[in-house]
């Protein structure tokens, strides 16, 4: 019994990494941090291009909401640059972004017309210190 529930205890939540940066699974902060700029990367009409990406990014790998008003990083400059004159790599980069979506299940739950199936809680609010939770599980 001691050895599973340390086992549960110490598992870590597998990390993707996109632009260079590992995100942090998705919480609340994030989806405002987003949703405050009109970002397409949670949903919108608009096209999402490599500025969008790295926004997403910055805003997914930190616990900090000052963080995203930091002017660029050289780092992000480049990526900029290099995104820009190679859309396959920037495509690779979606697609990695659209999986950490898809692997947080959080986006598509909190869409607009999403109904609330019962027992499930589908977002915690983030806890102390800004550590962001994950989905709660129904029975």
């Amino acid at each position: 019994m001691e050895k599973r529930w340390i086992k549960a205890a110490t598992i870590q939540t597998p990390t993707l990494k996109v632009g260079g940066r590992r995100l942090l699974p998705f919480c609340l902060r994030h989806r405002v941090l987003l949703e405050a700029v009109d970002s397409p990367v949670i949903g919108g009409n608009r096209t999402i291009t490599p500025q969008d990406l790295l926004f997403a990014v910055r805003v997914l790998a930190t616990h900090d909401p000052e963080a995203v008003r930091k002017p660029a990083t050289l780092r992000e400059s480049f990526l900029l640059a290099y995104y820009t004159h190679f859309p396959v790599k920037f495509y690779a980069e979606v697609i990695k972004l659209n999986t950490y979506f898809n692997a947080q299940s959080l986006v598509s739950l909190l869409g607009k017309g999403h109904v609330e199936r019962p027992g499930r809680h589908p977002l915690a609010t983030c806890h102390h210190r800004g550590s962001c939770p994950q989905r709660l599980h129904a029975q």
